[in-house]
């Protein structure tokens, strides 16, 4: 049972964790104005073009779909019944 609490409480953690960071990509989505320069530019830039509101709405969804899952359980499977 204690297994089950602790994989309970950290998938629920790293749900809150995509639902905060889909908040902050929505709320902030072009990252303060920053432009990319220096070195690593091409990483950088990928950083910056993913971030914005389609990837916030994404990163809340799969939060939440988490959370759905954690709390649904698991379905046990049904026995074949033989004859």
């Amino acid at each position: 049972m204690k297994k089950e609490m602790k994989e309970m409480i950290g998938g629920l953690l790293f749900a809150a964790l995509f639902i905060g960071v889909g908040i902050v990509m929505v709320l902030n989505p072009d990252l303060g104005g920053y432009e990319p320069h220096g070195r690593h530019l091409l990483i950088k830039k990928l950083v910056a073009w993913v971030w914005g509101r389609p990837a916030g709405i994404v990163g809340i969804i799969l939060g939440l779909l988490m959370v759905v899952g954690i709390f649904k359980g698991k379905e046990q499977p049904e026995q074949l019944k033989e004859d």
